[in-house]
């Protein structure tokens, strides 16, 4: 079935809130497992740029508040999140 898992514990009944904290803490989880325990002040900048860009490719920046949460953990500013995501944009352009 396309590598598609049915996960049993969630149910038709869950509300709405509850299914968007779901996604939040899983994407939470991401990005926690991807930044895991790593020295990002001693990364080079295209380590760093890498690292954003797994984050975004796994759609993570689409859900509202991720850009903090990711900022949060790297120690890093918006401001250099959103710099090195248009430096990812036109290199893929």
């Amino acid at each position: 079935m396309l590598g598609v898992t049915i996960r049993s514990d969630i149910s038709d009944k869950d509300s709405p809130k509850e299914a968007i904290s779901n996604v939040k803490e899983i994407v939470e989880d991401l990005v926690d497992r991807t930044i895991g325990n790593k020295n990002v002040e001693s990364m080079k900048r295209e380590e760093k740029i890498s690292l954003i860009e797994f984050i975004n490719e796994k759609g993570v920046f689409l859900i509202k508040r991720m850009i903090e949460k990711a900022t949060e953990k790297m120690g890093i500013s918006k401001v250099i999140v959103y710099s090195y995501l248009d430096e990812i944009k036109k290199q893929q352009n």
